[in-house]
């Protein structure tokens, strides 16, 4: 198989991923972006708001009230949502987020943060008018708008905090709202204007504009998995469908890839599941949204969904074991099957069962995620329900 070799290797083509090898580039690197897919953005989120946030400069810290956690723990708070089957696994770190959780450390991160994001529209900028794409961005920055005296309080508040940090947020009352926002909600009785952010309306076009200008600058974009990635020499080497590729240093940008495929699962079941009879005859009846999407659209979507998420942590199992078994994952002393496996292959000879277990315990576990799944679909699907 063909090889050769760059100065670093770029595993991801999202936002992170084009912007990290083009800032290579530009230090005079030379540079190959490896993707599952093959064009870059291939899987950039529709959740994405497309919005460059030069106002994000504060962490959202866990909260400490007695109210908020409760809300948090049982679901009812939409910053976070919770697996309680997940919560031995994740104490730890839900404890040193906790800890770490204060005005000081609060205030210290958004001192770093500051100049980095400031600079960030700056850059975007640059970056769109050199590539071609500078009808994608818009100057204008956004606006949190509020509906109750409680949330103008809260977002009144928020914006005073960010002004030590050199945020210039503008306080808008009824009328300056419906001046910037003609077609806004009756119910809002005003906002808070962040003018300095930029916004796009198509971020995969916005990515694939950067990743060509990459291409002209002379980058590679290959079509490769991020699980090939090995150890090679005193670098590191992945395959692609040109061949392999080694290099010095590797930069991993790889997001949350499977997010956008599930919510086109759960899309298209929606779709479907709407023009379904029992729905339509729903509606008619007078029954509202919330009791439609509880009572006839939520337990005809979990089937597919169950599926799909049991194999996705089944996925996530395996990554995450494999790049700790090549050395770019939990660093020992942290215990990781991949880990585990490499640190026991120079003792494979006299002691195999260093090995042979964590594979065996990894093997039935994404065997036993994928057999759950299929269990919890005939379960729970109504469609597969036998009736008396």
């Amino acid at each position: 198989m063909p090889s050769h070799a760059v100065d670093a290797i770029v595993l991801g083509a999202g936002i992170v991923g084009v912007s990290a090898a083009l800032a290579l580039q530009a230090r005079g690197r030379t540079v190959a972006l490896v993707d599952r897919l093959p064009e870059a953005a291939g899987e950039t989120s529709f959740g994405n708001s497309g919005i460059v946030q030069t106002e994000g400069v504060l962490p959202y810290l866990f909260p400490r009230a007695v109210g908020e956690v409760a809300r948090a723990a049982v679901n009812r708070d939409p910053r976070a949502h919770m697996r309680h089957g997940a919560l031995p696994a994740i104490a730890p770190s839900i404890w040193r987020y906790f800890r770490a959780s204060t005005p000081t450390r609060k205030a210290a991160t958004g001192q770093v943060m500051a100049p980095l994001l400031f600079a960030a529209a700056a850059e975007h900028l640059k970056l769109a008018r050199d590539s071609g794409a500078s009808g994608l961005l818009r100057a204008g920055g956004w606006i949190k708008a509020y509906r109750s005296p409680r949330g103008q309080e809260a977002a009144h508040a928020e914006a005073e905090e960010l002004k030590a940090f050199g945020v210039k947020p503008k306080l808008l009352d009824r009328a300056g709202l419906t001046e910037l926002e003609p077609h806004v909600g009756e119910k809002a009785i005003g906002g808070v204007h962040y003018a300095e952010p930029l916004s796009t309306s198509d971020p995969a076009k916005l990515i694939q504009s950067y990743a060509a200008l990459f291409v002209e600058r002379g980058g590679r974009i290959e079509r490769g998995d991020a699980l090939s990635l090995e150890p090679s020499g005193a670098g590191w080497m992945v395959t692609t469908d040109a061949g392999r590729v080694s290099a010095r240093d590797v930069i991993i940008a790889l997001g949350v890839v499977y997010t956008p495929r599930t919510a086109r699962i759960v899309r298209s079941s929606v779709i479907v599941l709407r023009e379904m009879e029992y729905v339509q005859a729903a509606i008619a009846s007078g029954a509202g949204h919330f009791r439609i999407l509880r009572r006839h659209i939520l337990p005809n979507a979990m089937a597919p969904l169950i599926v799909q998420l049991s194999f996705l942590f089944a996925v996530a199992v395996l990554t995450e074991a494999t790049l700790s078994f090549l050395g770019v994952g939990a660093v020992p002393p942290t215990p990781t099957w991949g880990n585990i496996m490499a640190e026991g292959r120079q003792y494979i000879s006299d002691a195999p069962w260093i090995v042979a277990i964590p594979g065996a315990a990894l093997m039935l576990t994404v065997l036993g995620l994928n057999l759950l799944g299929d269990g919890l679909r005939d379960v729970l699907d109504p469609r597969l329900r036998i009736q008396p």
